[in-house]
């Protein structure tokens, strides 16, 4: 018997803190309120689990999340057994029949974060009615495999990693708000120059930051010009999320990224984070073959990211 409960913010975080991601939590959510009609922050409490949801009404949809990468359950217990996992989102969807919302569209956390948990919640969201509406590739680079002697990349990847070298490029952690706003316009002419959407103002990510632990990056050419950058949030405590990057076209036959990805790789390695998050190579589950070509050339695994709908 699952009984569920309506919290607030700080009872929620209270529960489940940031065990699973910072999107997860009810402070991040805080920040996007005025993009929704209404919000919930529910627990599903077993007789020895709780598992927990938060989510928005967007047009008579229950959505979760909001405005993150992830959303879908938290949970205080890594080994949740299929019958809760099922139970837990039969009682969803009867919360979202009382509340009259229409519909309910889940994009739960990939399965680089827990295998099993990701396997056991799709199975009981499609044995319960949701359809998959989106296949995702998520790429990611778990830390174990790089290495210094570069025998992690392909031979294609490797070539071009020495050739920035010999461009003489060098990484630089932004230390103030003028190299992370340099860094932040960097990949504004990257996404331009790409025909790309820029989901984030730089207000909006100032606004992020102030709650995320974050680093900005900007990498220089030999004539101290910034030619490419990232933005990266550390998302949970051994997980860290590359939300932007990118390099301004003219530096391309420099070899910037190559030279980004393994040097930001090190970094972490040597900060102890296990994995990185690189995030879909995909376009509405349209692969954009050339990043995956890229991810795949520096040694990135994949795994699924799907989106859930639910229609009552």
């Amino acid at each position: 018997m699952i009984k569920l409960l309506e919290t607030d913010p700080i009872t929620y975080d209270a529960i489940f803190g940031e065990n699973i991601t910072i999107f997860h939590t009810a402070k991040y959510h805080q920040l996007h309120l005025n993009k929704i009609d209404k919000i919930w922050y529910l627990v599903f409490e077993g007789q020895d689990f709780k598992v927990g949801i938060i989510g928005g009404s967007i047009d008579n949809t229950f959505v979760s999340p909001i405005s993150a990468p992830y959303g879908g359950f938290g949970y205080n217990q890594p080994n949740l057994s299929i019958e809760k996992i099922n139970a837990t989102v039969l009682s969803l969807l009867q919360f979202i029949k009382i509340q009259g919302l229409s519909a309910c569209k889940i994009t739960p956390l990939a399965g680089i974060f827990n295998q099993s948990i990701f396997t056991n919640f799709l199975n009981a969201f499609f044995v319960n009615g949701f359809k998959i509406e989106e296949v995702n590739i998520n790429h990611h680079m778990t830390m174990d495999v790089v290495k210094q002697d570069l025998s992690y990349l392909d031979s294609t990847a490797t070539k071009m990693l020495k050739q920035a070298w010999n461009h003489g490029l060098t990484l630089k952690l932004c230390s103030d708000s003028k190299e992370k706003e340099l860094a932040y316009e960097i990949i504004k002419i990257n996404r331009t120059e790409k025909n790309k959407p820029l989901r984030m103002s730089y207000e909006d990510l100032t606004q992020s930051c102030q709650l995320i632990p974050n680093d900005f990056f900007l990498v220089y050419s030999k004539e101290n010009d910034a030619i490419a950058s990232a933005i990266v949030f550390k998302i949970a405590p051994d997980k860290m999320q590359i939300i932007y990057w990118g390099n301004t076209s003219i530096s391309s036959p420099l070899r910037p990224m190559n030279f980004l990805a393994h040097h930001l790789f090190l970094f972490y390695k040597n900060k102890g984070i296990n994995i990185i998050d690189i995030g879909i190579s995909t376009e509405d589950s349209k692969p954009n073959f050339g990043l995956c070509r890229f991810k795949d050339s520096i040694g990135c695994t994949t795994s699924l990211k799907v989106v859930l709908r639910y229609e009552s």
